[in-house]
């Protein structure tokens, strides 16, 4: 096989396309079953073989792709020039972005070739139509027209959303969450069997009251007091004995049920000191922190205690949650598994978070000073002692949406912002790292880990590959950290190994060409990751051309594994943020990964038959194996264009060696294919977008 840039770099934007005639088109363009033309036409036609949309976030806009080929004469060139266009119904004609360009030998016919090219196009969302126009220049030149009526188009990103929608915004969530939640047969089993359980910790459930209205009193309650498991008591903080028809429906409940404490204050003293006095009048082993207008599933503390049981030095649980919003159950949270990196840009762990007793009280009083943010500091806290921490992946916490809640909005409460980047800043200086939170522009609530200004470690770049010379030129020519040792090794994994051998720097970067670095401070915001004392292997988000991604974190499920949120365009965040913030990932694909290079010679360096995306995950076991995390920094961007694979080009023995590659990774890792991801819910479909299973 034989990859060319067409008439200039992949990733160049295509101008002024000559169009063919229409009429002639239907005559001149056969299947792409039909054999190379023969004679003496002055024009040969493009067939296109893929179309697909990504559908943008932020902007009014989508990316249509499509992928065309052409077939080569004999001892023909194969850069003839790339000239692209779709023109909309209104006229309007918008250039092409080249996403990748392939030549290969054809598998059925001796001698003939064929040249694959595949292009992108920023369009308005729902337009009416397009006709998409292809010239590829050269000796005979190529061209092609494919008209994308309104019904087209629409079909098009009725398949993205079908795939891309994240079970946030699913609206089939709701069925789903009645299917799988525990039914009156599954309650009254874990009721009789609860005496079972060789553990059975006692649970207070601390609620601070706020003139709480009195409907939303009952229902919080009344799910508390009917949880499948008996051991626990319900203390109720009421700030506000002024509101007379609350106050009495609290005695009343008391009064009626030996289960429920209360303690009265004089006054309001705020969230985290009203929190404290429920703390200070609670005597379960664990301590639950519950909102008092949300509603919990009846069988929560049944599933707390068997993760106790399973896991008995446990000291912190949190669960799966979604909303409640005027009765419907919406926006489902199927958070990933204990992730410090995470935590730190974002309190993801939230509900029901509930902490030992006796860890609790060697951490520091909570104070005031972090109200809106007193949880995730909590958390913070909690979790750098705690010696496990136990998820339970299932739906079981309900958190109303009301006026002046986070869960409505996230600037219901913008005292929450300052108070969390100091939650987290503090939370840096306790594990004496150099680090200070950064917020992440657009995203509420999202920060992300920076070095402090003064800390510059030595860093040495490792560019392997086909065209590593000209890669590597390109990171020195980027620039962004000072003293940047860059090696250029033409070859395959023994070449990088060999490479990594001669660098000096205290940390590695590999990174595998043909591709380009786009982020200037990409040293900086990996560093930053990689000064997390347990990480120990941080990736970039991989990107085509055109901002879609390409590659990054990837899943490890029971069918294989499973590389995350393919084709996201690069203004769209995700719903959680996961292609804005660092967070922790079962593997990450290959083109830019960095980790110690004492790290990298220890275990033994790149794999010598893994060069696609696969080195990277080998590479992450390799890492897991010495108890080291693998981290996403999808703020951390490189640009590589598209291989054959993604082309649909029929390469000689590439169904082989895909085989094969796959095959070795199963055999060495077995874990990628069998182990269930604790970064990605069962309940997610194997689509890899964070969307819901049917």
């Amino acid at each position: 096989m034989r990859a060319h840039g067409g008439g200039g770099r992949w990733g160049a934007a295509l101008q002024s396309t000559v169009r063919t005639n229409p009429e002639d088109s239907e005559v001149s363009m056969p299947t792409n079953d039909a054999k190379p033309l023969t004679g003496t036409s002055a024009v040969w036609p493009v067939h296109f073989s893929q179309e697909s949309v990504s559908v943008m976030s932020r902007e009014p806009g989508e990316l249509l792709r499509v992928v065309c080929w052409t077939w080569l004469r004999d001892g023909e060139e194969t850069d003839g020039e790339v000239r692209a266009t779709a023109t909309l119904d209104d006229g309007t004609t918008v250039g092409g972005t080249l996403l990748g360009d392939v030549t290969v030998d054809d598998e059925d016919i001796p001698g003939a070739r064929r040249r694959y090219v595949g292009l992108s196009f920023r369009i308005p969302f729902g337009a009416p139509g397009a006709d998409v126009s292809v010239r590829i220049g050269g000796k005979t030149p190529r061209e092609g027209v494919k008209t994308f009526s309104e019904e087209d188009l629409r079909g098009l990103e009725g398949v993205w959303g079908s795939h891309a929608t994240p079970a946030e915004l699913s609206d089939r969530y709701e069925e789903m969450f009645q299917f799988t939640k525990a039914s009156a047969q599954d309650l009254a089993a874990q009721r009789a069997s609860q005496d079972a359980f060789g553990l059975r910790p006692t649970f207070s459930i601390v609620v601070p009251l706020y003139h709480t209205p009195v409907g939303f009193f009952r229902e919080m309650a009344e799910s508390a007091l009917g949880q499948s498991y008996g051991r626990f008591q319900l203390v109720l903080v009421n700030s506000t004995p002024e509101d007379r028809e609350l106050a009495d429906e609290v005695w009343a409940l008391a009064n009626r049920d030996r289960r429920v404490r209360v303690v009265e204050l004089e006054r309001n003293y705020g969230i985290t000191e009203n929190t404290n006095y429920g703390i200070d009048a609670s005597t379960g082993d664990f301590v639950c922190f519950f909102d008092h207008d949300d509603v919990l599933e009846p069988d929560l503390l049944y599933r707390y205690v068997e993760g106790i049981n399973r896991y008995p030095q446990t000291d912190l649980l949190y669960c799966d949650e979604d909303k409640l919003d005027d009765g419907h159950y919406t926006f489902p949270f199927l958070k990933p598994d204990w992730s410090p990196v995470y935590l730190e840009t974002n309190n993801y762990v939230c509900h029901m978070l509930t902490i030992r007793r006796s860890l609790l009280a060697e951490l520091p009083r909570p104070t005031s000073e972090f109200d809106g943010a007193q949880d995730h500091r909590m958390t913070l806290l909690a979790g750098e002692r705690a010696r496990n921490v136990y998820h339970a992946r299932q739906v079981l916490y309900h958190w109303r949406v009301n006026a002046g809640s986070t869960a409505g909005q996230a600037l219901a409460k913008p005292e929450a912002l300052d108070a969390g980047r100091r939650a987290i800043d503090e939370h840096y200086q306790r594990l004496g790292l150099p680090l200070h939170a950064h917020e992440v522009p657009g995203a509420p609530h999202y920060y992300e880990p920076l070095l402090d200004e003064g800390e510059h470690p030595s860093v040495s770049v490792v560019a392997w590959g086909t065209n590593a010379s000209e890669t590597a030129e390109g990171i020195r020519a980027l620039g962004g950290w000072d003293g940047l040792e860059v090696i250029a090794a033409e070859g395959g994994p023994a070449e990088a190994n060999a490479a990594a051998e001669r660098a000096t720097g205290e940390w590695l970067a590999l990174v595998q060409s043909p591709c380009r670095v786009t982020t200037r401070e990409w040293a900086r915001l990996m560093l930053s990751v990689l000064a997390h004392p347990g990480v120990g292997l941080a990736g970039a988000r991989v990107n085509l051309p055109d901002g879609t991604k390409a590659g990054g974190a990837v899943a490890f499920t029971n069918a294989a594994p499973l590389r995350l949120d393919l084709g996201l365009t690069s203004d769209n965040p995700q719903i959680r943020c996961y292609e804005a913030v660092p967070h922790e990932a079962c593997g990450v694909t290959g083109t830019l990964l960095m980790l110690r290079r004492d790290l990298f010679l220890g275990v033994g360096g790149l794999d010598g038959e893994l060069t696609d995306w696969r080195w990277g995950v080998a590479l992450s076991c390799k890492v897991g194996e010495r108890g080291l995390t693998t981290v996403e920094v999808p703020r951390v961007a490189v640009e590589r264009p598209m291989v054959a694979a993604e082309l649909g080009a029929p390469e000689a023995g590439a169904d082989l060696r895909e085989r094969m590659a796959s095959t070795r990774l199963r055999g060495l890792w077995p874990q990628t294919n069998y182990a269930p991801s604790g970064f990605y819910s069962p309940l997610f479909s194997l689509d890899g977008y964070y969307d819901i299973k049917f």
